[in-house]
């Protein structure tokens, strides 16, 4: 007899499904442990790793019920892209309708489809009005007050259009959140690969969210996930349909679940034989094929579709050398089919094979599958990646990608500088100047050359340049499913602590003197007071235009390093330069630039530093004087004058994590503070004389006194 539905303890949709959950008691326990240590003060977050069908969400759902004995709990699954300013406003309207209910035991009701391995929130009420900080607060608040603990649970990140950005700022703010005595527990679901390409460019968020690894079910508890739920059905699978179960499904909860249900579900006379398997087998294999078919295939772009077409059509694996000359015919360039496979390949669409390692892929969805390759998820591959890639078009892919990141336009051109200097190197040493260059060996050799030039670069631009290899090399790990990044092992090049430098007072005097007798005087005057009054980097006092100052105001509104905007206060002298000097140009609209040269246009970068080492030379000035010398001299003289460390941060455009940073400007102050004690030594001030025989200082006794 068929069974029901009603009766199948493995339908879809049912609940938490036993299969899913068979062997995971030790991740089970170690995630209990951290959210332990978390309720105490001291907050562990877990990043639960696992690739598609392991049974990351049904184990979030199971660790949701264990915690509702501590604290709400919301969960998510993001099984669709979308922008990150999207998904951190639908969580905060999840947090919102968790964080604002009055029984400690509400939870959010999602509508979970296990059998699609997607969850969709069904409601979520009207966000809150401070942000996700705030509903993140009042959640984690309100669970303290009852001696339980806040936790969001969130499944699916690397589904997110920049998953990068969204884990740090769940950082950022977890970190303000603890150290407002706020703790919470914010535990994510993600794949390996992605964690991996995530921590190599942000060693923070390694350390801050600590991975744990879910691998495949072993046979025996495959087996037992589905013998378990059979008890008290009135239904029996035959020991050899278990191992088949067990076996065809490789240990991936998702692929146990469709099979037993399906088996189950063919079940004759309360018994599940080889005839019913297969017939069960069947059903099985159409689900899971359509599923994933219609899930990918609808998220693909035109050009992508096209190159999926021309894979399918080839009996064996293809190089990109042999596919481009293809998409070519049907319209699809060589630079577009190469996106297109890079992009088919890191959703898992493709495999790609190449020396030294083969790269492990999903297995192709878009076609007729193997059933191996649905059932094992095998390497079955459609495509062979050659790692012979040529590092210009690498660069400019990389490049491409640094500007759709937002990154700014002086950083790119460093990052290219850098790359086409490597990539020189690697000619003339007339090794190839492809992929396989990237490495720890080559890199090490292009430092020493670098050092044993004439004018050999300075230690902070060796580092520099390294930097720029790991992160591209940490682009690569992402971008092209690296199994390791190519240069493991190599390290940073030390930097020296050097002491900050700053103009002295009559320094500063001289050089607004040399300003107020240039051709330009009322620029070159308002230029410097503006640079020392608000410590603003040079690329940001180039960048400003009239309409970011607020003259009545006192303030200006500047773009920082990382696209992140701040307000800076400005002194009365300054804006008062400023002032003088507006009211000296011809017309000043509001996207006019704030300084100009001679000409009228916008003074640059190097224009504003060839100004202030010209006026630097006209004031006799026998310090090394330049805009960053400026900022430095703006940090000293505002925490001399009593500026607190944390409001100077701020407004030098520090991020927290570089609080270390700032506290560097400190030590500026040792020279004052020696001036000032020399000035007020007690003892230095006393009528001291030459010690007698008797062992008087000038009439004082030396006991007395004490």
């Amino acid at each position: 007899m068929s069974q029901t539905q009603a009766d199948n303890p493995f339908r879809p949709g049912s609940g938490i499904f036993p299969p899913l959950l068979a062997g995971r008691e030790r991740e089970t326990q170690i995630f209990m442990a951290r959210v332990a240590r978390t309720r105490d003060g001291h907050p562990h977050h877990t990043a639960l790793l696992g690739e598609w069908a392991i049974g990351r969400t049904t184990l979030l759902m199971h660790w949701r019920q264990l915690l509702r004995g501590i604290g709400d709990v919301a969960t998510l699954s993001l099984a669709y892209s979308q922008p990150v300013g999207e998904f951190l406003h639908g969580l905060r309207g999840a947090v919102d309708a968790v964080g604002g209910a009055s029984d400690p035991q509400r939870d959010m009701e999602l509508g979970v489809d296990l059998g699609l391995a997607n969850a969709r929130l069904r409601q979520a009420r009207r966000p809150g009005p401070q942000g996700l900080r705030g509903s993140l607060e009042r959640f984690a608040r309100r669970q303290r007050d009852r001696r339980q603990l806040a936790c969001v649970l969130i499944d699916d990140v690397d589904l997110l259009t920049d998953s990068r950005q969204a884990l740090l700022q769940l950082r950022a703010i977890s970190l303000e959140l603890y150290a407002s005595d706020q703790p919470i527990a914010l535990p994510v679901a993600t794949s390996p690969a992605l964690f991996a390409g995530i921590g190599a460019a942000h060693v923070s968020l390694i350390g801050y969210y600590e991975p744990l690894t879910l691998g495949p079910l072993d046979p025996r508890d495959a087996e037992l996930a589905v013998a378990v739920p059979l008890r008290g059905t009135g239904v029996a699978f035959d020991r050899s349909v278990l191992a088949d179960i067990a076996s065809a499904s490789a240990g991936r909860p998702y692929y146990i679940q469709k099979l037993a249900y399906h088996a189950f579900d063919a079940a004759a006379n309360g018994r599940v034989g080889g005839a019913e398997y297969r017939l069960g087998f069947e059903r099985a294999f159409a689900a899971v094929s359509q599923e994933i078919f219609d899930d990918r295939w609808s998220g693909l772009s035109p050009s992508e579709r096209a190159v999926v077409r021309l894979l399918a059509d080839g009996a064996e694996p293809r190089r990109s050398g042999e596919i481009e000359p293809l998409a070519s015919q049907v319209g699809i360039g060589p630079a577009a089919t190469r996106q297109a496979l890079r992009q088919l390949a890191s959703r898992g669409h493709v495999a790609r094979l190449g020396p030294p390692r083969t790269l492990r892929g999903r297995g192709p969805p878009v076609q007729a599958i193997p059933r191996d390759a649905i059932m094992k998820m095998g390497a079955a591959s459609d495509v062979v990646w050659s790692l012979s890639l040529p590092l210009d078009e690498l660069t400019a892919d990389y490049a491409e990608a640094l500007r759709a990141a937002g990154r700014s336009p002086r950083t790119i051109e460093w990052y290219e500088a850098f790359l086409a200097e490597f990539a020189r190197f690697v000619a003339r040493s007339g090794e190839p100047v492809t992929l396989a260059a990237l490495s720890a060996a080559t890199v090490r050799r292009w430092l020493v050359t670098l050092q044993s030039r004439p004018r050999p670069p300075a230690p902070a631009s060796l580092a520099g340049r390294v930097r720029t290899l790991k992160a591209f090399g940490a682009w690569l790990v992402a971008e092209y499913d690296l199994e390791s990044h190519p240069l493991r092992g190599l390290r940073t090049p030390r930097v020296p602590q050097v002491l900050i430098r700053s103009l002295r007072e009559p320094d500063l005097l001289r050089l607004i003197e040399a300003a107020a007798r240039s051709h330009m005087p009322q620029r070159d005057v308002a230029v410097i007071l503006f640079m020392v009054d608000t410590g603003l980097r040079v690329s940001e006092v180039g960048g400003l235009s009239v309409r970011d100052i607020d003259v009545e105001a006192g303030r200006c509104r500047v773009l920082g390093k990382g696209a992140k905007e701040r307000v800076v206060p400005i002194g009365r002298r300054a804006r008062s330069a400023l002032q003088q000097s507006l009211a000296l140009r011809d017309t000043v609209a509001a996207d006019v630039p704030l300084f100009v040269g001679s000409t009228g246009h916008r003074l640059s970068i190097g224009g504003l530093q060839n100004l202030v080492r010209r006026l630097a030379a006209r004031g006799s000035l026998e310090v090394r004087c330049s805009p960053h010398v400026l900022r430095h001299t703006f940090a000293r003289t505002f925490l001399a004058n009593g500026g607190d460390v944390f409001s100077l941060q701020r407004i030098l455009g520090h991020s927290p994590a570089s609080l270390e940073i700032t506290r560097r400007y400190v030590h500026l102050l040792d020279d004052d503070l020696r001036e000032t004690h020399r000035r007020a030594s007690p003892v230095d001030h006393l009528p001291v004389v030459d010690a007698d025989s008797t062992g008087h200082l000038g009439g004082v006794s030396a006991g007395e006194g004490s």
